[in-house]
């Protein structure tokens, strides 16, 4: 049965390959800013990204939103995510929304079958996985942003003094249980430099890239 689900899976990903974009890019920052009214970072490249990835979401594509921002090491890389779904998506053992884990599953998708799901996670991001919730910001009253680290030391290299408000992070958590079938939208992105990110990966709920 365990095999049947980790091929069932397998499918999933080698069907989407159509989509799934090998080539990279790089982003270069806009003057438009629109959905947050506080600056978030340090970098206008991450927070015109950021920026981006709302207008392209919609800000009514759930009737409650969380776009998670993520910081994770990946190897001897940075990586930045982008997620939005209708709950807090970034939880520290939840396999299938770890950046590092998504990329190394787009490289070979066949790693799923040797594997038990904790191990693999665990062979891929290393143990302790350090976790951590940075900061929050209330947008509006239906839409929230949560910044997360992995294995990231130097967060405030990025994030403008983040301030953590667990009760909004309950709040959204309360409210957001409705049955929804759709995939969260996930933009993945190599920190090169100040002014530069590169697209690794990108999930919208229909397809990924």
């Amino acid at each position: 049965m365990k095999g049947l689900i980790a091929f069932s899976i397998i499918i999933i990903f080698v069907n989407c390959q159509y989509c799934v974009r090998n080539e990279s890019m790089t982003l270069t920052p806009n003057s438009e800013s629109h959905y947050i009214q506080e600056r978030l970072f340090h970098n206008d490249v991450i927070e015109d990204s950021l920026e981006s990835f709302i207008k392209d979401v919609g800000p009514d594509s759930y009737s409650n939103t969380v776009y998670t921002i993520d910081f994770a090491k990946y190897k001897s890389d940075t990586l930045i995510s982008f997620m939005a779904y209708k709950h807090v998506l970034l939880d520290s053992t939840y396999f299938f929304v770890d950046s590092r884990a998504l990329l190394e599953i787009k490289q070979d998708p066949q790693i799923l079958i040797n594997y038990e799901w904790a191990s693999l996670n665990e062979r891929i991001n290393g143990k302790p996985l350090n976790f951590r919730l940075e900061g929050t910001q209330e947008v509006n009253d239906s839409t929230l942003i949560v910044i997360t680290s992995r294995n990231v030391r130097n967060i405030e290299k990025f994030v403008i003094k983040p301030v953590l408000n667990l009760g909004l992070v309950d709040k959204y958590a309360m409210k957001l249980i409705e049955d929804d079938d759709r995939k969260p939208y996930i933009n993945i992105y190599k920190y090169v430099h100040k002014d530069s990110l590169r697209l690794m990966y990108k999930q919208s709920p229909e397809i990924s890239e």
